[in-house]
C-alpha cells in the first residue's frame, strides 16, 4: 500500500470518519491502492468472503449527575446567618439541621408567647365552660323548685274550696237560727246572742276565704312570674354555656401558632433527605442572598445524563450498553447501561469540547444509570461533562474478528 493511502486511513481513523465516508475511501483505496491487480492481468474468479457488518456507535456528550437529582437549599433572602452546622463532604440524615438564620430566637421567642397565650386561653375557656355548667345547673334547680310549689299552689285549691263550703255551711247555719227566731212557735229556742254569735262565725269565715283565695291568687302570680324568668334565665344560662363551648379563641391562636412554626421553619435549613453535602455557600455572620446556600445530595446511585443527535437518537433503546470516558478521569472508564430516553427535542445543553463543531443542531436527552464500581468512581466527579459511547448494535464473533474498533455514525462527529 503506497504511503499516501496509510496517512489517508490513519487520519480517517483518529478522526472517527462517519460509516459513508470510510465506505467511499475503502472503495478509492481498493481501486487505485497497491492491492490492485496489474494492468493486464486476469480478474480472480474466485469468490469474496462476505463482509463483516461493522458494529454501530453513537458518541455523545454527558454530565455525571446524582439520580435524585442536586438538592439545593435556600434560606429567606436578608435574614443573618447565625451558625452554619456542615461542611463539604459531611454525611448527613433526614430532618438534620444545616443552617440557622439570626432571626430564628425572635421567632422561637413568639412561638413560645403564642402558646404560652393558647394554654391561658384554654383555661379560661375551661374556666367559663365550669362557670356556665354550674349557672345552668342552679338555674334548673331553681326551675324545678318553683314547679314543685306551683304544684303544692294547685294542691290548696283543695282547701279553697273547703273554705267556701265552710263559708256556705255558716250561712246555712245562721239562716236556720233567723228562720227559728222569726217563728213564733219556735223564737224561744234561739236567742239573740246566739244569732249575733253565728252571724260572727259567717263574718269570720267569709273573711278567711277572702284571705285565703287572694293568698292563693298572689302566689300563683308569683310563681308564673318566676317561672317565666328562671326560663329566660335557663335559656341565658344556655346560650353562654355554648358560646363558652364555642369560642373561636383556641382556633383563631391555632392558627397564629401555625403560621408561626411556618415562620420558624424558614429561620432554618433541615436535610429533606440522607446524603453528602456539596457545597456550602455562606458563612457564619454573612447575609444571605438569593440562591442555594446549600447544595446536596443522594449519592447512592449516579446517572449520566447524555444529550443525543436527532439523526441518532433513533438508534438508541434503553438496555444498551454505555462506556463513559473524559479526560479528567484519565484511564478510568465509566460503564452503565441506558435506562430512559425522553420524547423532547430542544437545544443541546452542553457546549460541545470540540471548538469546531457544528452548533445547528438538536437533541434528545437520555439517562445512563452507571454500574456500581462506576459509581464508586464518579461520586468525585459530579457534572463533570464526559464522552460517552453507546453500542447501539451489539458486536458478533464475526464483527468482532473483522473490525475490533466499532465505527461512530455521522451525526455524533458532527456534534464532538
Amino acid at each position: 500500500m503506497s504511503g499516501p493511502a496509510q496517512s489517508l486511513r490513519r487520519l480517517v481513523t483518529f478522526h472517527y470518519a462517519p460509516t459513508a465516508s470510510i465506505m467511499v475511501l475503502s472503495a478509492v483505496l481498493s481501486s487505485g491502492g497497491c492491492d490492485r491487480p496489474p494492468s493486464g492481468s486476469t480478474p480472480r474468479t474466485a469468490s469474496a468472503p462476505p463482509k463483516a457488518v461493522t458494529p454501530q456507535r453513537i458518541i455523545a456528550q454527558g454530565q455525571i449527575l446524582p439520580a435524585g437529582g442536586i438538592v439545593k437549599l435556600s434560606a429567606t433572602p436578608g435574614d443573618i446567618v447565625s451558625h452554619v452546622g456542615v461542611a463539604v463532604g459531611d454525611q448527613v440524615q433526614a430532618g438534620q439541621t444545616l443552617l440557622t438564620m439570626q432571626s430564628r430566637q425572635v421567632a422561637d421567642a413568639k412561638l413560645k408567647t403564642l402558646h404560652k397565650r393558647r394554654e391561658d386561653a384554654a383555661a379560661q375557656r375551661e374556666q367559663a365552660i365550669a362557670a356556665a355548667q354550674q349557672q345552668l345547673s342552679a338555674t334548673e334547680l331553681k326551675l324545678e323548685q318553683l314547679k314543685a310549689r306551683q304544684a303544692a299552689a294547685h294542691r290548696t285549691d283543695k282547701l279553697l274550696d273547703l273554705a267556701k263550703q265552710l263559708v256556705d255551711a255558716s250561712k246555712n247555719v245562721f239562716q236556720k237560727l233567723l228562720d227559728i227566731s222569726a217563728n213564733p212557735t219556735t223564737q224561744g229556742f234561739v236567742g239573740e246572742l246566739e244569732i249575733d254569735r253565728q252571724r260572727i262565725q259567717v263574718a269570720q269565715a267569709e273573711l278567711d276565704y277572702a284571705r285565703q283565695a287572694e293568698t292563693q291568687k298572689q302566689t300563683s302570680e308569683e310563681l308564673a312570674w318566676s317561672l317565666q324568668a328562671v326560663e329566660l334565665e335557663l335559656q341565658a344560662s344556655s346560650e353562654q354555656l355554648a358560646a363558652a363551648e364555642s369560642s373561636q379563641a383556641l382556633e383563631i391562636l391555632d392558627l397564629e401558632i401555625a403560621a408561626a412554626v411556618e415562620q420558624s421553619a424558614t429561620t432554618r435549613l433541615l436535610a429533606p433527605i440522607d446524603g453528602v453535602i456539596l457545597a456550602v455557600n455562606v458563612n457564619t455572620g454573612e447575609s444571605s442572598l438569593p440562591g442555594p446556600q446549600i447544595e446536596m445530595a443522594d449519592l447512592s446511585a449516579l446517572v449520566c445524563e447524555i444529550e443525543i443527535n436527532e439523526m441518532d437518537a433513533p438508534t438508541v433503546v434503553p438496555g444498551q450498553a454505555a462506556t463513559i470516558t473524559s479526560r479528567a478521569l484519565g484511564e478510568q472508564v465509566l460503564k452503565g447501561q441506558v435506562v430512559q430516553k425522553f420524547k423532547l427535542v430542544g437545544r443541546p445543553q452542553l457546549r460541545s469540547l470540540n471548538p469546531l463543531a457544528r452548533a445547528d443542531y438538536r437533541t434528545v436527552t437520555a439517562i445512563v444509570n452507571l454500574d456500581a464500581p462506576s459509581t464508586e468512581i464518579a461520586k468525585d466527579w459530579l457534572q463533570l461533562q464526559v464522552v460517552v459511547e453507546i453500542q447501539t448494535s451489539p458486536p458478533t464473533e464475526s464483527t468482532t474478528a473483522s473490525s475490533p474498533t466499532p465505527v461512530a455514525t455521522q451525526a455524533a462527529h458532527e456534534t464532538l
